[in-house]
């Protein structure tokens, strides 16, 4: 496989595969893209254009009309190395003569700056990380720009100012054609942050980046990776075919039409590609490349630079880690003595017999490493006795042992330290006691119990008949003094006895469990003891429930309260107060409840007589529409999603009850044919040219504003519909001028995408109400600004989205958002049998 001395007498570099054994492959896949730099310089201005020509890039000016890459031609010279050892070197054959490629090189077909980097700058660092990041200068909140979106900005005049375009035109070079790492390249942030300043962003040795991303990329393959069908190489893969150019111009006497397989052809979005792209551009002949090299007649430049001076500016171009290898020195003077070079001269390399071998041995080893797993024999005896038994688990155990004894010792010194300081504390304790007693002794004072323990007259003492609680007793000049503890105990008994003496006090004097809401409420009812009670309370005996079970969102509905007036909770303090959740959820049910005037109805068990009477068919009328067995069914069920047809008997429900409660409100409850007929009207609309005179059917116009209304409202509520599938509540308020979207499952679509669905409404609605009100409302007709609070309840089940929206349009209208959070997936189950039993004793009869 290897050449021995005497074949190779020069001692040059060998071929990693020999003469004739060189793989066919497809191609070489780069990863930056030349057409970008085409898209970059014609989206920019002239003067920009020429500011970029006079900077480091510049060169990439002119490479943009250069012949494209060539994918084949790419695999043909990365097919044909010398094998050396110098890691920022690579050496290729072509026509039988050898051809340098090193950072001279790269330079030279680039001029990009190739120098040393510069020296680490602890201050400058410094400086950054206090510094705000640049990048929101530039691109604002986005996270992740790709690169092809900056370059539609400049093309569509996004950013106007010339040094931000130029910025940008430079970042989207660097992440696609100079460093680029993926078929889809995104700017960098650390990019950026350098690009704060371009003159030092300019003076940064990118070139020397760029270089060292391409030959580790080349270098890091051997013989098998070399010898795949397809080969992707980071970095700048264009500057090798022109280095190839310049060593060889024979290259570019037969050119073809169109990008050879593995060009940036092959990864081009066709939105992305202009005209001339869409041709095809030229490109090398990988058959022209071939020919070339077998009959090994072109004239060959080995190295095309050779000196250190490019562009004027002397450039630090060595290396302080490079290796040293003998044999390419050997090469280097043979080219300087001009030798005669053939192919002969090189020799070695592997045979694809030998690929094939080495690619086995390597599957080998890679399953070896995989499966294999250090594990501990254990010798075990032919015959087991107890004592090797013993020593085996003994050695398993021995470091939970360890470690479970010194956990015990941290407790056990934990123990320790606490007791000591408790029975510090206690000491202390009873020390104070000991002084107290002692000097209420001296100054010939009693000790006494605390206040409220000691004469309870009112209003115990009237109704203690069998409480005979032992008086506090006092201590005489001379006595011994009393023990602390006897003291302690003595006082906790007196305490005890007094407080049992409360079980015989009136009911009604007593208040075990005070509430202190607001007035709202009391806690419970007792029944009557005196007449003058009954006047107080009423004349109806009516025994207090044993049992009761109180809902999580439900404030309990007492069967004693006389007063048969609704217990409603003024909308002044749930909308001015922060109030409990409890709170809020009776307000709703107060305000959008049943049977108000009932508080103790129990709608479970109207509801199992109700479910017996959904067997059987049967239609409600309700107003202009109708609701059957069917329909409450599938609300009770919530199987399905609810039509149209439910949802508008559900809104005009809602209507019914609230103008009940309140005649003279500023809110207005519209179902699914107002939103049907008003996008009936955005054709018509978007087409006129006066929006102001533009004329709204006179039905849509007397939906919006009944005529029982004098004046436009303040809030419109209405539901929406997604895709036939998903429901939200819509609240158009007039005096924020915006649409609050109630939507129980956000994850559904974004914010954009919400706002671009209501957009025709957003637009419409303010035109529409100053037609409908004609007065009395405002004259601004901007468009509405589109809201979707984030604390509405969630809920992802699609089926339940109709009767959710409709309860948070209740929720909503009684105090806000607020109140919305009151809808939760666990309620909906109990308000769907509400809502059953509502239509039926309402509109038929009591259950």
């Amino acid at each position: 496989m290897a050449e021995n001395e005497e074949s190779n007498p020069m001692n040059l570099p060998v071929r990693i595969f020999a003469v004739g054994e060189e793989p066919v492959g497809i191609r070489v896949t780069p990863y930056h893209k030349p057409r970008a730099i085409r898209r970059i310089i014609n989206a920019l201005d002239a003067d920009e254009v020429e500011f970029l020509r006079g900077s480091p890039f510049g060169k990439f000016v002119d490479i943009a009309e250069l012949p494209s890459f060539s994918g084949r031609f790419g695999r043909y010279i990365i097919s044909r190395q010398l094998k050396v050892s110098k890691r920022h070197e690579a050496w290729f054959l072509f026509a039988g003569k050898p051809i340098r490629f090193s950072i001279r090189e790269f330079a030279f077909v680039t001029s990009m700056n190739c120098s040393k980097y510069p020296a680490h700058s602890k201050k400058r660092t410094t400086r950054n990380i206090n510094e705000k990041p640049y990048w929101g200068e530039l691109f604002g909140t986005l996270k992740d720009v790709p690169v092809r979106n900056v370059i539609r900005m400049l093309e569509r005049k996004t950013v106007t100012g010339r040094e931000t375009r130029i910025k940008y035109a430079c970042l989207a070079l660097l992440a696609s054609v100079i460093l680029p790492t993926t078929h889809s390249p995104r700017i960098s942030h650390d990019h950026t942050e350098k690009i704060k300043d371009i003159d030092e962003f300019f003076a940064y040795p990118w070139g020397r980046v760029a270089f060292e991303m391409l030959m580790s990329s080349i270098k890091e393959r051997n013989e098998i990776s070399l010898s795949q069908n397809t080969i992707a190489l980071k970095g700048f893969v264009l500057a090798l075919q022109l280095v190839m150019i310049e060593a060889v111009p024979a290259l570019t006497e037969v050119v073809r039409d169109g990008s050879s397989s593995g060009s940036e052809g092959d990864f081009a979005d066709e939105e992305d590609l202009d005209d001339e792209d869409r041709k095809g551009k030229k490109s090398i002949s990988p058959a022209h490349a071939r020919d070339t090299d077998i009959l090994a007649t072109a004239q060959v430049v080995p190295i095309i630079s050779s000196a250190s001076v490019f562009n004027g500016t002397e450039q630090k171009l060595d290396w302080s880690d490079d290796e040293v290898d003998t044999k390419v020195d050997n090469l280097m003077k043979l080219i300087e003595n001009g030798h005669n070079f053939s192919n002969e001269l090189f020799t070695g390399g592997v045979s694809k017999v030998d690929v094939v071998r080495m690619r086995e041995e390597a599957n080998v080893d890679a399953a070896v490493r995989k499966t294999k797993k250090q594990k501990t024999t254990i010798q075990v005896p032919d015959s087991l006795d107890a004592e090797y038994i013993a020593a085996v688990v003994k050695a398993a155990v021995k470091e939970d042992i360890t470690r479970l004894e010194g956990q015990l010792s941290k407790l056990n010194q934990t123990v320790s330290l606490f007791q000591s300081t408790l029975l510090a504390t206690v000491q202390n304790v009873l020390k104070n006691i000991q002084s107290d007693i002692s000097t209420m002794r001296r100054q010939s004072i009693p000790p006494t119990l605390p206040s409220g323990c000691v004469g309870i007259e009112d209003p115990c003492e009237p109704h203690a008949k069998n409480a005979n609680p032992s008086p506090p007793q006092t201590m005489e000049r001379g006595t011994m003094e009393p023990n602390p503890a006897d003291i302690i105990n003595s006082a906790i008994n007196f305490v005890v006895e007094a407080t049992n003496t409360l079980d015989g006090l009136d009911g009604g004097l007593r208040f075990e469990n005070p509430t202190f809401s607001l007035g709202l409420s009391q806690e419970q009812c007792v029944k009557e003891q005196t007449k003058n009670h009954d006047d107080v309370l009423g004349t109806d005996d009516i025994n207090p429930p044993t049992d009761h079970v109180v809902d999580d969102f439900e404030v309990p509905l007492h069967a004693f309260r006389k007063n048969k007036r609704p217990r409603v909770v003024p909308k002044a303090l749930v909308g001015e107060y922060a109030c409990d959740k409890r709170l809020l959820n009776q307000e709703r049910v107060a305000h959008f409840g049943f049977n108000t005037a009932d508080p103790s109805v129990d709608y479970g068990y109207k509801f199992a007589k109700l479910a017996e009477k959904l067997q059987f068919p049967f239609v409600i009328n309700i107003g202009d529409s109708s609701i059957g067995s069917k329909d409450i069914s599938q609300i009770v069920e919530r199987k399905c999603t609810l039509s149209a047809k439910v949802v508008d008997v559900l809104m005009h429900h809602t209507r019914l009850v609230y103008q009940a409660q309140s005649p003279q409100s500023h809110v207005v409850f519209l179902d699914t044919k107002f939103i049907s007929q008003l996008a009936r009207s955005s054709a018509k609309f978007s087409k006129a040219a006066k929006k102001d005179s533009f004329a709204f059917p006179a039905t849509l116009c007397g939906s919006i504003i009944p005529e029982s209304r004098t004046a436009a409202a303040q809030r419109y509520y209405f539901p929406f519909n997604l895709d036939k599938t998903h429901w939200v509540g819509i609240c158009a308020d007039t005096v924020t001028l915006s649409l609050v979207v109630l939507d129980c499952n956000i994850a559904l679509r974004t914010d954009a995408l919400m706002t671009k669905e209501l957009k025709k409404i957003a637009v419409m609605f303010p035109y529409h109400l100053r037609q409908a009100a004609k007065a009395g409302t405002s004259k601004d007709t901007k468009p509405m600004n589109v809201e979707r609070p984030r604390s509405v309840p969630q809920n992802p089940t699609q089926y339940e989205s109709a009767l959710t929206s409709v309860l948070l349009i209740q929720a909503h209208e009684v105090a806000g958002v607020e109140v919305c959070k009151c809808i939760t997936p666990d309620v909906l189950a109990a308000e769907a049998e509400r809502v059953a039993v509502m239509f039926y004793e309402d509109y038929v009869g009591s259950l």
